[in-house]
């Protein structure tokens, strides 16, 4: 005979079975939670035919919180907020820059191979697609060489004209900086090619648009352009050094960043703020100690305060190593507000990073133990990975940031491996990586929605994370 109780007690072992079976199952319908309140929303893999030409992984977002992405240089994604896949694009050509004006368009440059008599070379080609895809132009630009010719960079003002900056090949006069401006429905309103003192080497890699619709070029050796609207060139600057990257702000004022050289074997994040009268108000140079002496800055962003950030990485020019990416914020009169270095050593089996306390990380993995800490000076995590007794095992990884947003509070994201948010006043919150099936998925763009969902991008991968308090 049973003991009285024992019946209730196996019932209710079962019913504490069946809500422990409820509460694993409702686990694993929730989104993957990742590091410092951060979860994945959703994942989307482009598997179709590409070319595998020009910039891959760009991403940006309309304001209802489409995405539009460009994976492998020739193919563009529009997918939904939700993660819906709403239209596929083969775009005519490799791609290197996107823009999406107010309304939804989508608007893309990049260089075209076309053939001029004997030879194939390339021409700037820019297209605009519909917000469902359609698309609306295409133009075609063939300098007077019938050489190698292709657009790098793209703006909008806010009227909707385009603005194309690049390379081409001007002959006799040879290469130059090539700017071409385009209304909303693709007629064109002027052309302007400028080419250094040598005649030669020149070329746009970066454009932006004031309120005043002033467009502002970067050019090869710190050359920067400014254009009236109807297209005539108000003033050149130069400065010594190779930009990379450029930035307006709502003043008018100009940044250009890149980096300059001391030596043959050394180089310095450089950044020159110029007034709309094209005055040089200020150069910082930003330097730190590393185990790579070069260091590049590679993209350039205002806040909403007027501060000015930006991040690159460095490298060792000699041999394979770790690059080391480097954050700096200044002030609008060029006072460094602060630095934040982030040092990677990855194993690439490593997958979600979670913070177990400020100061200390720690990296989960399946098949070794990964240990980091917190870099004191610099308020930036480093990562080791460990070996079966204990000792570092050494690794080498890119973390070369390519792209950085702002959310609507100014806090910074940037990607480099996978994302990484420092808080507006440099305090660094995550880093997140995106797992393949045997390696790290590299992500080389991000973008921030209105929400504060972020968004990556890189290889044939899209994802999308939400983040909570």
């Amino acid at each position: 005979m049973p003991k009285v109780g024992q019946g209730a007690k196996r019932r209710g072992s079962s019913w504490l079975l069946l809500v422990l079976l409820g509460l694993g199952l409702a686990c694993l319908a929730l989104p993957e939670t990742a590091a410092g309140g951060l979860a994945t929303a959703w994942i989307r893999s482009y598997q179709g035919l590409t070319n595998g030409y020009g910039t891959t992984g760009l991403i940006t977002l309309d304001s209802q919180g489409n995405v539009f992405v460009i994976q492998w240089g020739d193919v563009i994604i529009k997918y939904s907020a939700d993660g819906e896949e709403m239209w596929v694009r083969s775009f005519s050509g490799s791609a290197s820059a996107m823009a999406v004006d107010g309304q939804g368009n989508v608007y893309v440059t990049g260089g075209m191979q076309v053939k001029h008599g004997e030879y194939a070379n390339s021409d700037y080609v820019t297209v605009k697609y519909s917000p469902d895809g359609r698309q609306l132009w295409m133009r075609r630009y063939n300098g007077p060489a019938n050489g190698n010719d292709g657009g790098r960079a793209l703006a909008l003002d806010g009227q909707g004209n385009v603005y194309v900056t690049g390379g081409s090949d001007g002959g006799e006069s040879g290469s130059g900086c090539l700017t071409i401006k385009y209304d909303t429905d693709g007629r064109f309103l002027w052309l302007h090619r400028y080419s250094n003192q040598s005649g030669s080497g020149s070329y746009g890699i970066a454009i932006a648009v004031d309120t005043q619709g002033n467009a502002f070029v970067a050019g090869g050796g710190y050359t920067v352009i400014k254009y009236s609207p109807d297209g005539r060139p108000l003033w050149v600057r130069r400065y010594r050094g190779a930009a990379t990257a450029l930035a307006v702000d709502g003043l008018g004022n100009v940044y250009v960043t890149g980096s300059t050289s001391e030596s043959q074997y050394t180089s310095d994040y450089t950044t020159v703020k110029y007034s709309p009268e094209g005055r040089r108000l200020w150069v910082r140079k930003c330097r730190w100690t590393s185990p790579d002496p070069c260091k590049q800055a590679r993209a350039i962003v205002v806040d909403s305060q007027g501060n000015i950030l930006i991040t690159g990485y460095s490298f060792n020019p000699n041999w394979l190593s770790a690059y080391y990416c480097a954050t700096v914020k200044y002030s609008p009169n060029g006072q460094r507000l602060w630095m934040r270095i982030f040092e990677p050593s990855l194993p690439y089996q490593i997958s979600d990073m979670t913070s177990e306390s400020l100061g200390k990380v720690r990296v989960p993995d399946r098949d070794r133990a990964a240990t980091g800490a917190f870099n004191h000076d610099s308020q930036a995590p480093w990562l080791a990975a460990l070996d079966e007794a204990g000792g570092v095992e050494s690794s080498s990884s890119s973390s070369s940031a390519n792209t950085m947003a702002l959310d609507p509070q100014d806090n910074v994201y940037l990607a480099h491996i996978g994302l990484l948010k420092y808080r507006a006043d440099g305090r660094w919150l995550w880093l997140q990586y995106l797992n393949g099936l045997d390696s790290i998925i590299p992500l080389t763009s991000v973008a921030v929605d209105s929400q504060g969902n972020v968004y990556g991008a890189g290889g044939n991968l899209t994802v999308k994370y939400t983040q909570t308090p």
